[in-house]
């Protein structure tokens, strides 16, 4: 087998709820192979696993034992037959496939102790061997409307204090506020928030941090684990017994991020995000920290989307080079090239081109085989949540802010093709002018 993979339309590899996955699988054979058939999965996995460590006795000695926290969710399961074997003749095949993504799925996350995946799988099936098998992971991207979201619009406000003791005495208080415009936001906008520290106490503080936080609870067999990772945050420095200090309006910019509580339909996964305030003192004591629930979404606001650019678009990529169709359909040696729409007899003479297929026009005339894949297409039409929004520009996409991680599962084997580092991709909104 000289190449096996897998393209898809959209050359971002994002995609929302309800909409198509549109691709083609490419085999490149320099001679005939035998296979039981050849089929496109496409799955959506939700999996958690952390470790725990616990002393037991046995026969009067204490061992150490390691216990496995372990739980999946499945989203999604689909297969398609694209060929029914048993041979495929040497050449350049190529096989379309329309897979369909259904509502209500939980956006991609990768996290300390879990994620949540989604990837096209193609196939090569053989009941007498190992199987060839090629993988493409893509974003899924929940739809989370702020506008649906009951006090998103409203400003948040949250405060408290705390005392110090000094041998015998105690010191006057230490009070901290933080404050929002609103409490709802979407990637590429900017928190407003005003904090103020009060250093009632005799006590230094060193200094006072506002930090945009991730929380995650990830849930295994009626056990939990947490764990917090700070997005962003800005600093000041150190506070004197008796003095305050004050953050007029001060801006946060909200990266490249996966929706609150992840959008959709999860149960072992929770996601969470919280701005605080946190005040260290000098010397032995506790940090005062103040935290405000922040909810990200896809959708904003619809009273702030006045602020967005109209040429922030959605993003395009090179397109993969249109293929040259064979002009005699009889023939079958290396560089012959098959185009093969979904359920087509394999045997038959496929189309040279497909009938209705002209390179120049997208989407493809209805006379075009299901699937056609033309050169120079981009993502997708937005769902239909976005176009309720006349004035809202389409999203581009920004890179997660944690970077890019290693999708490589337990069972995938030398005899798995794909690019196994993978970055989610998260819809983003340009600013171009604050509220």
């Amino acid at each position: 087998m000289l190449d096996f993979k897998i393209e898809l339309l959209n050359p971002l590899h994002t995609y929302f709820p309800g909409q198509n996955i549109e691709g083609r699988i490419i085999i490149s054979l320099d001679k005939p192979k035998t296979m039981s058939s050849l089929k496109i999965e496409l799955r959506g996995d939700g999996r958690v696993h952390w470790t725990e460590s616990k002393t037991v006795t046995r026969d009067g000695k204490s061992e150490t034992e390691t216990i496995h926290r372990r739980s999946h969710e499945s989203y999604l399961a689909m297969d398609t037959i694209l060929f029914n074997g048993p041979e495929l003749g040497a050449g350049f095949h190529v096989f379309p496939f329309n897979l369909f993504l259904p509502t209500n799925l939980p956006s991609s996350f990768e996290g300390q102790h879990g994620s949540i995946r989604y990837y096209v799988q193609g196939v090569v099936v053989r009941s007498w061997k190992w199987n060839h098998r090629v993988k493409k992971h893509f974003t899924l991207n929940s739809i989370v409307d702020l506008n649906m979201y009951q006090g998103c619009n409203h400003p948040g406000e949250s405060r408290d204090s705390k005392t110090f003791c000094c041998l015998c005495c105690r010191s006057g208080p230490l009070c901290a506020l933080i404050m929002t415009d609103r409490s709802g936001y979407v990637p590429g906008e900017s928190i407003i928030f005003t904090a103020e520290v009060d250093n009632q106490s005799s006590k230094e503080m060193t200094n006072s941090t506002v930090q945009l936080v991730e929380k995650v609870t990830f849930k295994a067999g009626g056990h939990t684990r947490s764990t917090s990772r700070i997005i962003a945050e800005q600093q000041r420095g150190r506070i004197g017994p008796g003095d305050s200090d004050l953050w007029n309006k001060v801006a946060m910019y909200v990266p490249g991020l996966p929706p609150s509580n992840l959008g959709g339909s999860c149960n072992i996964i929770q996601l969470q995000y919280i701005l605080q305030l946190v005040v260290h003192p000098s010397g032995v004591g506790f940090a005062l920290t103040v935290s405000l629930p922040i909810t990200i979404g896809t959708i904003p606001l619809q009273e702030y989307m006045n602020q967005f650019s109209y040429n922030s678009g959605i993003g395009t990529a090179p397109p993969p080079p249109p293929a040259i169709y064979n002009s005699d359909p009889t023939q079958n040696q290396p560089g012959a090239i098959r185009f093969y729409a979904p359920g087509s007899d394999i045997n038959a003479p496929p189309p040279y081109p497909p009938v209705g297929y002209n390179p120049s026009a997208y989407p493809p005339s209805a006379s075009a085989p299901p699937g056609a894949y033309p050169p120079g297409a981009s993502a997708p039409p937005l769902p239909t949540s976005f176009s309720a929004y006349s004035n809202l520009p389409p999203p581009s996409y920004a890179s997660s802010v944690w970077g890019e991680v290693n999708v490589k599962a337990d069972d995938d084997d030398e005899h798995t093709r794909g690019d196994f580092k993978f970055v989610p991709q998260y819809p983003t909104y340009n600013v171009i002018k604050p509220y």
